[in-house]
């Protein structure tokens, strides 16, 4: 006697449940990497914000100090400018002082603080967050002087903009995604929840209309 899992009803389920679980797995996969490459867009662009709010910050501490210095050594003098030579300007960087605003982005280690650091060409530390980490990887410093190397990575629980400019400086700056890690795992849970749904209702729909589709071969058997 042969089994009923034998049958052409069998078969016809077989392969529309593995088509179908073939389907649903390629959706919910492309719509995870569709929804995290777009989490990491808005992270990757609120870290360019972030850099270029910090340096600004201390640019203008650099200029607020030149300026109250001058002013407290020459009286009527004018006030003295900043080294027009890039070199000499990072190198005063380590004069700069955050102000209260900016300087609190970059504090504690609760989920989503960020964090930054600055160094010059001889890996001297110029600037840095109390709250960086210990294993900073800096990148090294572009052949000419009109490049700047630049990269986004993920390291862990961490996302960084990591720069470096030929005129010596390299800095990193980062953010802890601990809670974007978090809502990741809930959107799978998801998908992975809504697709094994679709793929249970699609084997009974799929057994319904194989079952219609052969009855008139098992009349006519």
């Amino acid at each position: 006697m042969s089994s009923p899992f034998q049958s052409i009803r069998w078969r016809v389920q077989a392969w529309h449940g593995l088509i179908l679980l073939i389907a649903v797995a390629a959706f919910c996969l492309t719509a995870y990497q569709l929804a995290w490459d777009n989490q990491l867009r808005q992270i990757d662009r609120a870290l360019g914000t972030t850099e270029r709010s910090l340096v600004h910050a201390l640019m203008m501490s650099l200029e607020s100090k030149n300026a109250g210095g001058a002013t407290a050594e020459g009286g009527n003098q004018k006030n003295e400018t900043l080294p027009s030579n890039p070199g000499e300007l990072i190198g005063r960087l380590n004069e700069a002082v955050l102000p209260a605003g900016i300087a609190s982005q970059f504090a504690g280690d609760e989920p989503g603080h960020a964090y930054f650091s600055l160094r010059n060409g001889r890996n001297e530390l110029l600037q840095q967050s109390d709250n960086a980490p210990a294993d900073l990887d800096y990148l090294p410093e572009p052949e000419t002087e009109t490049d700047i190397a630049e990269e986004f990575r993920t390291i862990g629980h961490r996302r960084e903009l990591a720069r470096s400019a030929a005129i010596g400086l390299r800095g990193v700056v980062g953010r802890d995604i601990t809670p974007e890690l978090q809502e990741r795992t809930r959107f799978i849970g998801s998908l992975v929840a809504i697709g094994g749904g679709i793929w249970i209702v699609g084997l009974f729909g799929g057994w319904w209309f194989a079952g219609r589709a052969i009855r008139p071969i098992e009349t006519i058997s």
